[in-house]
């Protein structure tokens, strides 16, 4: 049950990365940004602020982030040995 639940992690929290509808839906960021989430934040920079370059790092810096996160967990975990059944 340890693999199930281990991908299952992982999913779960890139998932948690991809949240921007809800919070830019309800209150765009909330009051004084308290609300505001990384990709929420590099969207509000390149778009409202028109800093397209600093929105830009923020998003590659947010992917390169989730990516050895990712990496990381799937290594520790052995997600990616082949074989069959032990």
């Amino acid at each position: 049950i340890k693999k199930p639940m281990l991908f299952a992690t992982i999913y779960t929290a890139a998932a948690s990365f991809q949240e921007f509808l809800l919070p830019f839906v309800l209150n765009e960021g909330g009051p004084g940004r308290t609300n505001e989430l990384i990709l929420l934040y590099g969207f509000r920079e390149a778009f409202r602020y028109n800093r397209y370059g600093r929105g830009a790092s923020i998003m590659i810096i947010a992917l390169l982030f989730i990516a050895a996160f990712m990496y990381y967990a799937a290594k520790r975990g052995n997600l990616a040995e082949q074989g069959g059944a032990p």
